[in-house]
């Protein structure tokens, strides 16, 4: 209730100290002073927060916050966030019939692969033609 920083242990000795100076016939009649002093600050504080509101009324600033209120458009927040969701579902679809779909065997049946798989014609070593390298010399022994 009231923070001004000091913790209980120092309200008591504050509280003390008090009650050894002022004396424990007058400290009531102190405490009814202080209770009427806050009680005061505390009338003037609301005086003046209901000034406060009685002008901002006046110049129209709570009429301001409501059109920028207004002209701010939420709408294009939710759209976005909507179709994010919509994006998230469908790539969550996506990843589901993926884990769904029943396994294809890697290596179809040794049966299936011999009769589908044609041998290439192997080709001998000595019938491929050797690369012809042309240098400076064979151009001179040719002509």
């Amino acid at each position: 209730m009231f923070d001004f920083g000091l913790s209980m242990s120092e309200l008591m000795v504050i509280a003390v100290i008090a009650l050894i100076v002022v004396g424990p016939k007058d400290l009531p009649k102190m405490l009814r002073s202080i209770a009427k002093f806050v009680t005061k600050l505390r009338s003037m504080a609301g005086e003046f927060q209901r000034h406060l509101d009685s002008a901002i009324r006046e110049t129209g600033i709570e009429d301001v916050g409501r059109e920028v209120k207004k002209m701010t458009n939420f709408t294009v927040t939710s759209d976005v966030g909507k179709k994010m969701s919509d994006e998230f579902k469908r790539q969550g679809d996506e990843i589901n019939k993926i884990l769904a779909a029943p396994e294809k065997p890697l290596v179809e049946k040794q049966e299936d692969v011999s009769a589908s798989a044609t041998p290439e014609p192997a080709i001998p070593a000595a019938a491929t033609p050797e690369p012809a390298i042309v240098t400076a010399e064979t151009k001179v022994k040719a002509s």
